[in-house]
């Protein structure tokens, strides 16, 4: 009898130990609505406060973007992809940069100061980005700097998974198509993959 009242004392205990979960998942304790909706990794908002939320990838090309109300301290990648149904989406990525460092779009790196160019000239090197993705002789891309022939490594081309890159010469849709979702339609990862993004 005894054992018997042990392990029921044992089991309501230990029940009552298991945290109950929300009804509604939102964002992590500390993390604010405006990094979870951007997708930024968790202390985000250690490095960047408050997160401006206003950059958007829509009426942009393929590339790699300072976010400049956001001091540089967060970057996007713009990346149009073309969707089964033959419609091109604009997927959003953001990142933050580490903590004392700035993404710096003249190298498309995040940089610490003093060796990054000012973030308010960010947008005037946002021209850069018609290099990405265009490879030139020998397979090094068109915006890399020369490597020492001792360090190339042969290119590694990864398969496409479930989207289709799009190169920014096919971008142009037949004129009477439209964008999915309208002119400003950006898909940002979290509403790709089912979460609350965009």
């Amino acid at each position: 009898m005894n054992s018997i009242v042990a392990v029921l004392v044992l089991v309501l205990s230990s029940a009552a130990a298991v945290p109950v979960p929300d009804q509604e998942q939102g964002p992590v304790r500390g993390e604010s609505p405006q990094s979870a909706y951007l997708g930024l990794p968790s202390g985000s908002d250690e490095i960047v406060s408050p997160i401006d939320i206003s950059f958007s990838c829509a009426h942009r090309s393929l590339g790699y973007y300072a976010d400049v109300g956001n001091e540089c301290k967060i970057f996007h990648v713009c990346n149009p992809v073309l969707l089964s149904d033959g419609q091109v989406a604009m997927m959003q990525y953001s990142f933050v940069c580490p903590n004392g460092t700035l993404f710096d779009q003249q190298s498309l790196t995040c940089t610490a100061p003093p060796g990054t160019a000012p973030c308010v000239q960010a947008e005037s090197f946002y021209y850069l980005n018609r290099h990405v993705g265009q490879v030139g002789a020998a397979g090094v891309p068109v915006a890399s700097p020369p490597v020492q022939p001792e360090l190339q490594r042969p290119a590694v081309v990864p398969e496409p998974k479930h989207e289709t890159p799009v190169h920014q010469q096919q971008l142009a849709p037949p004129a009477d198509s439209k964008p999915a979702g309208g002119d400003d339609s950006v898909v940002r990862p979290a509403s790709y993959y089912g979460g609350k993004g965009n």
